[in-house]
């Protein structure tokens, strides 16, 4: 059941955080290493696929939900799942869940602690994703870290925020097929 958690609109005019000129690495479906573009040049085109990657945080309360920092050169001020981030070209998916969980919400965790539930591409109209989804059971405390994530909260299983990313519902999509009562 969506529930809307109001956000702050974006503040026109103001630059983003992102680097456009970061490197990040281009796969192809299997995952393969098949080049390196910037970042900007791979939320341009859909034909770039690259690595991503998602962490679903359960806690005994309910899933942890991030609030996009209101910079972020890809959807601003909306609420994502708990921890997401790019993979860079020498890191392996797992890799990048247990730093972007450390730069984004604070916790310091072993990659024995993730579960991977499953890859998934993302097709969006500017960018292709090669999506692995992980999951973490923790309870915190997590800690802000602005300007990259402007928010945080718990919300009961079953709770999806709005608004989502635009990547969200093909996301979903595959987790309800895939691990039905995922968000249980």
């Amino acid at each position: 059941m969506p529930v809307s958690v109001a956000a702050p609109p974006r503040v026109p005019g103001v630059d983003s955080t992102d680097d456009a000129t970061e490197a990040f690495p281009l796969v192809d479906e299997d995952g393969r290493r098949v080049g390196i573009a910037t970042r900007g040049a791979c939320h341009a085109d859909p034909a770039l696929l690259h690595p991503a990657v998602h962490v679903l945080v359960r806690t005994a309360d309910g899933l942890l939900w991030q609030l996009r920092g209101h910079r972020k050169d890809v959807a601003p001020g909306v609420w994502d799942h708990a921890c997401a981030g790019h993979v860079r070209p020498d890191e392996a998916p797992v890799d990048t869940a247990v730093r972007e969980l450390g730069e984004e919400l604070g916790l310091a965790v072993d990659a024995a602690a993730l579960h991977e539930i499953g890859v998934v591409v993302v097709r969006l109209p500017n960018e292709s994703e090669l999506t692995t989804i992980f999951e973490l059971r923790h309870d915190g405390p997590f800690v802000l870290a602005p300007p990259e994530v402007a928010g945080l909260a718990v919300l009961p299983f079953g709770v999806r925020p709005t608004p989502l990313p635009p990547g969200a519902p093909e996301v979903h999509a595959w987790l309800d097929e895939h691990r039905p009562g995922w968000d249980r």
